[in-house]
């Protein structure tokens, strides 16, 4: 398989020392491979300092957390300066969710919500849940994915120095770096996910911040009542900083 130069030269020699000679990107920095001992799995890479540091942290706790609502670690490790996660490979939807009926809606909800109360009961918060990071599998339960911003719940946002998230899927206080890191920041975040996954973006794409400077009103018909409410008031909570 013939990639790009600089960067995927080096992928593809890990790739060979790992003895892996099939594999494909599914998004960046990420690949589906066959490994000779783990057959399907993931294969994360990682080249700078603070995308090697996150690898590491998601590493340590897929090590050391294992539940099936999040992949297996498989291993972990270095080669040519890239370091390299392999976890599990889950065969997942990937279309037609718009079109799923209410039932199989309530379904997954359901699943992410058990998948989320798992993480918090274990002392985190994910930080970035986005559609991208829920993988929907072909029985419409949900597996959590890419735990490289996940933070102890009641710790400081502004003291973690490695926190990635999505501006337009994130709650205000991870969004300005802000207050401590508490489960309900999730939940936001799983309710725009939801409505984005359904319909579309509540606040067209825009951040909680954005949305908040347009007096609109936001698009929550697609949310059961307990979430719109959730979204509602940090509408309400966000508008305080748009003056």
């Amino acid at each position: 398989m013939k990639i790009q130069t600089g960067f995927s030269d080096k992928v593809a020699t890990v790739f060979r020392i790992l003895g892996v000679y099939q594999y494909s990107l599914l998004r960046q920095q990420t690949y589906l491979a066959t490994h000779p001992f783990y057959g399907a799995c993931i294969v994360k890479f990682a080249a700078t300092v603070f995308a090697k540091q996150q690898l590491k942290v998601e590493a340590e706790f897929l090590y050391h957390h294992s539940d099936r609502c999040w992949p297996q670690y498989l291993d972990y490790g270095s080669n040519m300066g890239i370091d390299w996660l392999i976890v599990e490979f889950f065969d997942s939807l990937s279309s037609g969710l718009g079109n799923m009926t209410v039932e199989d809606q309530q379904k997954i909800t359901t699943s992410a919500e058990e998948a989320l109360n798992t993480l918090h009961n274990n002392g985190y918060v994910h930080g970035d849940i986005k559609p991208s990071n829920l993988i929907i599998t072909l029985q419409n339960e949900v597996k959590l994915v890419d735990f490289g911003s996940i933070t102890p719940i009641g710790s400081d946002y502004h003291s973690n120095s490695i926190l990635s998230l999505t501006p337009k899927f994130c709650a205000l206080n991870p969004y300005l770096r802000s207050g401590q890191a508490l489960p309900k920041h999730d939940y936001y975040s799983l309710a725009i996910s939801l409505h984005t996954m359904w319909r579309a973006h509540p606040f067209s794409d825009l951040t909680l911040v954005e949305f908040a400077r347009t007096n609109g009103s936001a698009l929550l018909e697609g949310l059961v009542s307990r979430y719109q409410i959730l979204v509602s008031n940090q509408l309400k909570y966000a508008k305080q900083f748009t003056y």
